[in-house]
């Protein structure tokens, strides 16, 4: 059906025919319309509002593009995002990478930038002479949502001899830089023992924080 689009100046706060002044605008419209007729409670006249299909096709296309838009990296709330992980461990090093530390993003944008900073904890209590001190290796891998792995951090560092400052926290810092969007990226902290040593462990609280900046 088509519509005579008419455009009034409402007066007195009112929207019904008899509280309007004289027509404004007038515009034709091809798209089919709504009709939703109301009875005015100042004057008694009836107030029929229009709401045209290519008005809330309009609404829905907006609605589709925001939504579209949310998953994209785009918007204030995907401009800096925080992760963090703690944990308490006491198990054995190994030559075999043990799990310490992991935090996870839903996604990751291109040019994004993840800062990560963390300490963990060690004892060693190796008692074999000449050959105390504990050989350690740290790394962070970076998993995505396809499976693909990379390691993006690597620190080798001695724990010293029993009596010898063997109970020690040692703090690493990164800055990834990331150069393509990917869902479900998930970093992981691993530690390992390169050398012969036994009695090595983890100790005492673990932290892991990560900040995603875009």
């Amino acid at each position: 059906m088509k519509y005579n689009k008419k455009t009034w100046e409402k007066i007195e706060g009112c929207d019904c025919f008899k509280c309007r002044e004289a027509e404004t605008k007038v515009e034709w419209c091809d798209h089919k319309h709504d009709w939703d007729k109301k009875e005015c409670p100042k004057c008694g006249d009836v107030n029929i509002k229009v709401v045209c299909e290519k008005d809330n096709h309009d609404k829905k296309d907006d609605h589709d593009k925001k939504k579209h838009d949310c998953e994209k990296c785009t918007g204030k709330t995907d401009k800096v995002e925080f992760q963090s992980d703690t944990s308490v461990l006491d198990d054995e090093i190994f030559e075999e990478p043990i799990q310490v530390l992991q935090v996870s993003f839903k996604k990751i944008c291109k040019d994004d930038k993840v800062w990560f900073s963390g300490i963990v904890g060690f004892d060693n209590d190796t008692c074999v002479y000449g050959n105390d001190v504990a050989v350690i290796k740290l790394t962070i891998v970076r998993t995505s949502e396809s499976g693909s792995e990379r390691t993006i951090y690597r620190q080798i560092f001695e724990i010293d001899q029993p009596g010898h400052d063997d109970r020690t926290q040692v703090p690493f810092a990164h800055v990834e830089f990331e150069s393509n969007e990917n869902k479900n990226v998930t970093y992981t902290v691993f530690v390992q023992r390169l050398n012969d040593n036994r009695d090595v462990f983890l100790f005492g609280q673990n932290t892991l924080a990560a900040l995603r900046i875009n």
